[in-house]
């Protein structure tokens, strides 16, 4: 299950005020700190079957290694996303164009919900890409991942940027999460995001 609340910035100058924030790297935890290069590409079968079943799927290139993640179900609530997710890092630098889904065919809670789905074919929807500057912190009783994502969300029907904060719990409480989060929230004038980034490339889509 992933856990993470998600921040949207509206000023880019912004981003390098947060990961120099006296508060977060005072919580920062040694040798944690680096920066990835992003890109996703998202994919769904022809009628839309993945999202009609409340899943994504998504292979992104993360720095070096390729992932493939599939996301199903989950809620939103002031920010806080809470998604089941299973990744599974892929050796074919291939799949990115030639992706299949029954590489989680034998996760029981995917092919529960999917079932044939896993063996129908598959196109590119979005896709995106972006840098991710990123480092691990401990606040109270939680370990959690602090992540300023900028870039672009690429579709057929128009693009968006991306500029969010995004921290997600490793070990710990929600509790932890959102008294970090409203934290660095009040203090710079962030607002939560309910939306996921595939959420909003859906949305120029669906436009």
């Amino acid at each position: 299950m992933e856990v993470e609340i998600k921040y949207s910035i509206d000023d880019d100058t912004k981003v390098s005020e947060i990961l120099e924030d006296e508060l977060l790297t005072s919580l920062e935890c040694e040798g944690t700190r680096r920066t990835l290069s992003m890109h996703a590409v998202y994919y769904d079968t022809e009628d839309g079957s993945l999202q009609k079943n409340g899943a994504a799927f998504r292979v992104r290139l993360e720095g070096d290694d390729y992932v493939a993640t599939i996301k199903m179900g989950g809620s939103v609530s002031e920010g806080v996303h809470k998604r089941f997710e299973v990744n599974r890092i892929v050796d074919d630098s291939n799949f990115i164009e030639n992706p299949r889904l029954d590489i989680f065919g034998d996760v029981e809670e995917i092919r529960n919900v999917l079932g044939d789905i896993l063996d129908m074919d598959i196109s590119s929807i979005m896709e995106m890409n972006y840098v991710r500057e990123l480092f691990d912190v401990e606040y109270e009783q939680s370990r959690m991942e602090v992540a300023l994502d900028q870039g672009d969300i690429w579709t057929d029907e128009g693009n968006a940027p991306i500029c969010e904060l995004e921290i997600e719990i490793h070990e710990g409480t929600v509790e932890d999460l959102t008294s970090l989060g409203g934290i660095i929230c009040r203090h710079y004038g962030l607002r939560t995001e309910s939306r996921s980034k595939f959420a909003r490339g859906i949305e120029l889509i669906s436009k």
